[in-house]
């Protein structure tokens, strides 16, 4: 699933990375070791293939090593407007860049 999301990735910003020099850090340790694997399913080749069009090297970065990402990845969710609503908060504009919530119990 990790290699998806790297060939997903090489697609979406091909026009940025093709012929570029650049690392792809994951904390999945065996896609460091993909290019050399003997065994490989028809789906893992053809990522194989787009891969070596690419001046890349994988590396691997433990996940618990990966503090910042890992603090983002669980950022307290804050509520939406529909939740605050129905817990009884009640949203008023006063004025075009200031929003003034009042809270009704």
């Amino acid at each position: 699933m990790k290699l998806a999301v790297v060939v997903f990735a090489l697609k979406l910003w091909r026009r940025y990375l093709y012929g570029e020099t650049f690392k792809i850090m994951t904390d999945h340790k065996s896609l460091k070791y993909l290019m050399d694997q003997k065994e490989l399913n028809g789906r893992q080749r053809q990522w194989v293939e787009l891969l070596k069009d690419y001046d890349c090297t994988i590396d691997y970065h433990p996940g618990k090593a990966n503090v910042v990402a890992d603090a983002l990845s669980r950022r307290e969710r804050l509520p939406t407007l529909v939740e605050m609503r129905a817990m009884g908060v009640e949203m008023q504009v006063e004025d075009i860049t200031t929003l003034v919530a009042h809270l009704s119990i």
